[in-house]
């Protein structure tokens, strides 16, 4: 059994397809008005006719229950995607910091060996 729209629908074994309103308390199927089927507690559903659709698969709300666990589980893998995403974010972040750093300790490094250079320069001129 499976929804389209309104209309519950069901695949039967001799009958083919089937469609039927559901009123909350009882079904008619689209083919047939003056059929009404009831659903019993079992999963079947007898029919005024005296026949009994009994079914093999899923019943709509198993149905929905599992487009709800893969909305869930779509649900839990957009999370986990947007976490690694801020994370990546977050290290590419600190790896610019880090570069930066590294660059302004290198300019530091180079100044204090141009000066280290230069007072050297001076020394050596002052001895001759």
């Amino acid at each position: 059994m499976w929804k389209e729209g309104s209309k519950y629908c069901f695949q039967g074994s001799s009958s083919g397809r089937n469609c039927c309103s559901w009123d909350g308390t009882r079904f008619t199927p689209d083919k047939v008005n003056w059929v009404r089927g009831k659903l019993h507690p079992n999963g079947r559903i007898v029919w005024s006719h005296g026949y009994t659709t009994e079914f093999t698969g899923d019943l709509c709300e198993d149905q929905a229950a599992k487009e709800r666990e893969e909305k869930r589980r779509q649900n839990d893998e957009r999370l986990r995607l947007e976490e690694e995403r801020k994370r990546q974010e977050k290290e590419r972040l600190r790896l610019k910091k880090e570069k930066l750093r590294l660059k302004k300790e290198r300019k530091r490094r180079e100044r204090k060996e141009r000066l280290r250079l230069k007072k050297e320069k001076l020394r050596l001129k002052k001895e001759r």
